[in-house]
């Protein structure tokens, strides 16, 4: 893994210094060649002739191999600059609007490209925590490339930027080698998810994507409108002062350069810290925010200077915030779907958004000249304010989205050979428990007797589904003795864990509080067993639901126990009478993490149940790439009092118990020492634990 950082790393600080020393030579040039006037029609144009370009390059780029393309796409770049290089004596013009084109069809492309290639490496979990400091490499080197560009400007001439822009392309083509995914497991990710009823496309159009991504879309379209009304605004202010095209090289790299080392700053002390307190949405909206002060800002304060702090901010938040918070939203799709809608959306949406700016510019140009300022700076504090109202939307549209990858790429046959269909919240009928036997009770038993006895057959495998059987068909009428029976501790430990299972047919009130007081059993076998009954009621009519706060007392009594507990007890096996019937059932039974399961089953009391599933299947599995998904997912949902002491069972877990791990006898002595406590019946444990599981 650190290697895979380090050519990451690398790629990031190559490209975004292209990007920044390459936007500072194009402007440059562009600007000294035409002036401002002019920019408006050159950015339509050039947005333009990228947007086909970059449609085509899209299409390839989800069909076709994603870093070997990239690094060919660099070598290219680096090729036409040399061109340039040798033509720009000659032809200066020309080469001016050939490099505004070019930059503009290419930059925006190398950094989808290289942020997609990254989210393919790393799993979701592991991209929310690389992913800013994968920036903070990335705005370093742009710190860099604006150090030197800023020399070039102060003791050459802008044509020797061509090089250093060659010798760019060239580092980064290099450093994209090291972060390329294995082949297995882009196969894996980019196949349709099986079981799902529809074709997920691998490269949609844009009137085939969802509705997440489409507000996605929108985002990046208001934003990249602002982005080109404050960039008018203030090229128009600094062409104002300076004509040499050193001299606004000098000026652009200066800016650009503070810009980047505030961005860097930014990046290492705020940006994990917002996405992790206010969340991925909120964090975004750090962007329009940001426009928007600076508009009213520049509004109030006319000039170069309130004009250069506007333009400043929006590439703080830009390139800080919002592209850390931004890359991470794209994370809710499935893999399939996000490598070619993310391409579209940077492509498409960053040049309509650009090409829509520019014929605002163009229009304000021609119908109020003498007003051009403040008729744009207006505009974008209105287009702020829907930028932060659209927030809210994006956010349950990441939580929807992110359910409905997890439970489609989690389904039943998502990992056969994992076995992830454990049977979580799916506990038997007690009316499918026919089996054959002796069963009798003498004949001059009263009716209180006759239930109190059936309840004590419930402690022998022999007479228990015959009991269980009797017990289900009038235990709506019996919830009180039942009820009795599982509170009192004096009752028989195997007794009160199959007294769960018959609370469970009945969707009633009473048998729901008994449930709840029974997850205080000492016992984790009777806990577990209210659990899923509970789990099973709450599926007949929801309304029975424990309140959430409940839950949440209970989840934080379970994950706080001593971790050799908690491992002890993911080993309990279930009953004979829990056993399902599923191809796969007894593979799934052992490998089963019941402390976890446990937990989940509780957590679905309150939070989404079948996500929670899809979590906990995922949990189970061998995909580190779906339960970093996975764990994402939790982590927008669980409580963060939970969430912690959870995480760190996980984490030390896994999926189920490796070599390292006590048998399970071993582990049983190792709780009764450390917990004298627990007053477990120590020899019928062992026995339990031993016994054949059929």
């Amino acid at each position: 893994m650190p290697r895979v950082f380090l050519a990451a790393s690398l790629a990031s600080a190559a490209t975004v210094a292209f990007d920044i020393a390459g936007r500072a030579t194009r402007d440059s040039l562009f600007l000294a060649e035409f002036g401002a006037h002019a920019l408006p029609l050159m950015v339509i144009g050039g947005s333009a002739v990228a947007l086909i370009g970059g449609l085509a390059a899209a299409r390839q780029m989800v069909r076709r191999s994603l870093v070997p393309l990239i690094r060919g796409m660099l070598l290219v770049s680096a090729g036409v600059l040399l061109l340039e290089w040798g033509l720009f004596r000659r032809a200066s013009g020309p080469v001016a609007i050939l490099m505004y084109v070019h930059y503009t069809a290419l930059s925006g492309l190398f950094i989808s490209g290289f942020w997609t290639a990254v989210s393919e490496r790393f799993d979701p979990r592991a991209m929310r925590r690389t992913v800013t400091r994968l920036a903070a490499a990335g705005t370093a080197g742009g710190v860099v490339g604006g150090i030197v560009a800023e020399q070039i400007a102060l003791r050459g001439s802008i044509a020797q930027m061509f090089p250093v822009l060659v010798g760019l392309n060239i580092v980064a083509a290099l450093a994209f080698s090291g972060i390329r995914p294995a082949s297995a497991s882009v196969a894996s990710m980019l196949a349709p998810p099986i079981g799902a009823t529809e074709e997920i496309p691998i490269a949609p159009r844009i009137g085939r994507l969802s509705s997440y991504v489409r507000l996605l879309l929108a985002l990046v379209v208001l934003c990249a409108v602002i982005e080109t009304l404050l960039d008018f605004v203030f090229m128009s202010a600094v062409r104002n002062s300076y004509a040499a095209p050193e001299a606004l090289l000098r000026a652009f790299t200066l800016f650009y350069t503070g810009a980047a080392i505030l961005t860097l700053a930014t990046q290492l002390a705020i940006t994990r810290r917002a996405i992790d307190t206010l969340g991925l949405a909120n964090t975004a909206a750090a962007l329009p925010l940001a426009t928007l002060v600076g508009g009213i800002g520049a509004l109030a304060w006319p000039g170069i200077a309130s004009a250069g702090i506007a333009r400043g901010l929006e590439l703080l938040m830009r390139n800080s915030t919002f592209r850390a918070a931004y890359e991470v939203l794209f994370n809710a799709l499935h893999p399939r779907e996000k490598r070619g809608a993310k391409v579209l959306v940077d492509v498409t949406a960053l040049r309509i958004g650009r090409i829509a700016g520019s014929i605002l510019v163009q229009a304000v140009l021609l119908a109020l000249p003498g007003h051009v300022a403040p008729v744009l700076l207006l505009t974008t504090v209105a287009l702020s304010f829907s930028a932060i109202a659209g927030v809210s939307w994006i956010h349950r549209g990441y939580l929807r989205t992110l359910e409905a990858n997890l439970t489609m790429r989690a389904g039943p046959d998502a990992d056969r050979n994992a076995a992830l269909d454990t049977g979580l919240f799916a506990i038997p009928a007690l009316d499918e428990l026919v089996v054959t036997g002796p069963f009798t009770i003498a004949s001059d038993t009263s009716p209180l007797e006759l239930i109190d006895a059936t309840i004590a057959r419930l402690a022998s495998d022999a007479t228990a589904r015959h009991s269980l059987q009797a017990l289900a068909k009038i235990a709506p009428t019996i919830v009180p003795q039942l009820a009795t029976a599982l509170l009192d501790w004096e009752t028989p430990f195997a007794v009160r864990r199959r007294v769960a299972l018959v609370l469970a047919g009945c969707p009633t009130v009473p048998a729901r509080d008994a449930l709840v007081q029974g997850l205080a059993d000492p016992r984790f076998e009777v806990r577990y067993r209210c659990g899923r009954a509970l789990r099973q009621i709450a599926d007949v009519d929801p309304t029975l639901a424990p309140p959430a706060e409940t839950i949440i007392a209970l989840v934080m009594q379970e994950v706080a126990v001593d971790e050799r507990v908690w491992n002890a007890q993911r080993l309990v096996p279930l009953l004979p009478d829990e056993r399902h019937r599923e191809l796969f059932g007894q593979v799934l039974q052992e490998r089963t993490d019941r402390s976890l399961e446990h937990v989940f089953t509780l957590l679905s009391l309150s939070l989404p149940a079948e996500p929670l599933r899809a979590a906990f299947r995922t949990l189970q599995g061998n995909d580190h790439h779906l339960r970093g998904t996975a764990l994402d997912y939790l982590e927008l949902i669980v409580p963060t009092e939970i969430r912690t002491r959870l995480w760190h069972l996980i984490e030390r877990d896994g999926r189920s118990r490796g070599a390292g791990d006590p048998a399970p006898g071993d582990a049983v002595a190792a709780v009764i020492e450390d917990n004298q406590s627990l007053a477990f019946r120590v020899a019928d444990l062992r026995r339990e634990l031993d016994a054949p599981d059929d």
